[in-house]
């Protein structure tokens, strides 16, 4: 089996004492495809494949905001978040937004690698108005499976699109860009009042303080408004394609 698996950690998971690489093994571990094999002896191991990099990512978002559905829903999304914050935001438009952030100084967008899955995941963090709007973009990894060529070019552009969401409004603070205004739960409120759509988390008050809202909230809030951002914004050359 020698080449199979690429070594990940010689140690113990247990010398971990934060739990983070233990917790990124078992998730691995479980979606190991089939026919594949995932194995720990003294150490841990990761499969081998190739990362999956987007190819002119702007261009790819600058399509889905051709389409005047999405950039309307982009742009009504933002100033319903400016209404609920208070925060204006660095622009309205999906476009400009998305150039700012890729001239930020001390940001722009950033590939991870996939190898421990993750493939078509992001992060943003880093205040726009300060240069420092960071987009981060887990790329997908064939260890898991093919993409289709195109299907994952428009993937990685409603990732890309989404996390431009949260930097609109900026950081919390000069020195805390990571905490955004235009948070998930706040994206979640935006997005119910636009469309109404079913499935709005409403076990929590939105206006409480940051540091009530948990991880499981903020989970149910981004998926509920990035499912409307990808019915608004997937173009029909995601469907069109064989």
């Amino acid at each position: 089996m020698d080449g199979f698996y690429d070594v990940v950690n010689t140690g113990p998971l247990s010398f971990d004492p934060s739990r983070a690489f233990a917790l990124a093994f078992l998730r691995a571990a479980s979606r190991t495809p089939a026919g594949r094999i995932f194995e720990a002896g003294e150490g841990a191991f990761r499969l081998k494949g190739e990362d999956i990099p987007p190819r002119n990512l702007l261009d790819h978002i600058f399509t889905l905001l051709d389409n005047d559905r999405c950039a309307n829903f982009v742009s009504n999304l933002i100033n319903v978040a400016r209404q609920l914050t208070g925060k204006k935001p660095f622009t309205y438009d999906g476009k400009k937004l998305a150039l700012a952030v890729a001239k930020q100084i001390n940001g722009g967008f950033i590939l991870r690698p996939g190898a421990s899955g993750g493939g078509g995941g992001g992060s943003a963090y880093g205040d726009i108005f300060s240069g420092e709007a960071t987009v981060e973009i887990t790329m997908f990894n064939t260890a898991y499976g093919p993409r289709h060529p195109v299907r994952v070019q428009y993937a990685y552009a409603l990732a890309a699109l989404h996390e431009l969401l949260h930097l609109a409004g900026g950081g919390a603070s000069f020195n805390d860009g990571s905490r955004a205004y235009y948070s998930d739960v706040v994206l979640a409120q935006a997005t119910y009042i636009l469309t109404g759509a079913p499935g709005y988390p409403k076990n929590y008050d939105p206006t409480m303080p940051w540091y009530k809202i948990t991880a499981q909230m903020t989970a149910d809030a981004g998926n509920y408004w990035n499912d409307q951002l990808k019915e608004h914004c997937k173009p029909q050359e995601y469907y069109d394609v064989k």
